[in-house]
């Protein structure tokens, strides 16, 4: 949460001084002798005590001896090494469960019971359900689905288009989820003219002013509503785009529609994600807070490789 923040973790901030071309990365020093001096004596003894020691034939033995002044010649490494390691090259930005930078983890572990809402894909402007595309691909149905598997690819363009055109859109929920979903959630509250909408500040469209919290890795607009509100788009003109998190004033239910996830997060009471399951409308399975949401989540499907 700190990677755009500079200053809130420890050491020196970042420093870019530019160097005029032509400048050398160390200063040479030119003045430095180093010589390299050496001998070999190949001695010859006459005498019995010599031709003992050290053989009475040409080559027996040889005694050599040497000088040398030398300098460390440092290489790219030293250069390499230090530019490597500054945390200002390269900056990963994987996320994962691991790595706990994934936005689920704004989904609360309190509630009785859990659905994910999956956003459907668009044959043109009409819907089509993951189990649809499923079906048709001879892929298996779980809550722990992910589309890129059910579908044969991760990417956008549809290799089916006889069956879907568009893939479901990563953030938001359709219009036509929204309403479904406020037709179910508002009998479930005693608050429903009193319900609070997080906007992730990325989306934009909220006035200046619009009250601010921090979750770990997002920021939020806040902002006050009824139920009914949640059918509204947060910016418009434009496609429909829903809040990321909603929920009443008496926290009966909490609805999580993570930024980069196709799908939807609702908790609340059993009787309430019971009849999330059961509206024709929603395409829903009943989850945990602890499910997967990467691609490699989804065990019982063939992997497909990402791709842009």
């Amino acid at each position: 949460g700190n990677l755009f923040t500079p200053g809130s973790s420890s050491g020196a901030k970042t420093q870019l001084i530019q160097y005029p071309a032509g400048t050398y990365a160390y200063s040479p020093d030119r003045n430095n002798l180093g010589p390299s001096l050496g001998f070999a004596w190949q001695p010859t003894m006459d005498n019995t005590l010599g031709r003992w020691l050290f053989g009475s034939g040409d080559g027996d033995s040889a005694i050599r001896g040497g000088f040398g002044m030398a300098f460390n010649r440092p290489g790219m490494s030293d250069f390499t090494g230090p530019f490597g390691n500054n945390r200002g090259i390269s900056v990963a930005l994987d996320r994962s469960n691991s790595l706990g930078n994934l936005g689920l983890v704004t989904v609360p572990d309190l509630f009785e019971a859990y659905a994910r809402v999956f956003h459907p894909a668009l044959n043109d402007d009409n819907p089509v359900t993951w189990h649809e595309i499923a079906e048709a691909n001879g892929r298996t149905v779980h809550p722990e689905m992910q589309f890129g598997n059910i579908a044969g690819t991760w990417s956008r363009r549809s290799p089916r288009p006889d069956l879907w055109t568009s893939a479901p859109r990563e953030g938001t929920l359709t219009l036509g989820l929204a309403r479904a979903l406020i037709a179910v959630l508002r009998s479930h509250t005693t608050t429903p003219d009193r319900c609070w909408f997080a906007v992730w500040e990325g989306w934009g469209g909220l006035a200046p002013g619009t009250s601010r919290f921090e979750h770990p890795n997002r920021r939020y607009f806040l902002a006050e509503g009824a139920v009914e509100d949640a059918a509204s788009s947060v910016f418009e003109p434009g496609p429909f785009q829903s809040a990321s998190m909603w929920w009443p004033d008496d926290r009966a239910w909490f609805v999580s529609t993570e930024v980069d996830l196709t799908y939807t997060y609702v908790a609340g009471r059993r009787a309430c994600i019971g009849e999330v399951l059961a509206h024709p409308g929603i395409e829903a399975w009943r989850a945990r807070p602890t499910d997967g949401i990467t691609y490699a989540s989804d065990a019982l499907n063939p992997p497909v490789p990402l791709t842009p």
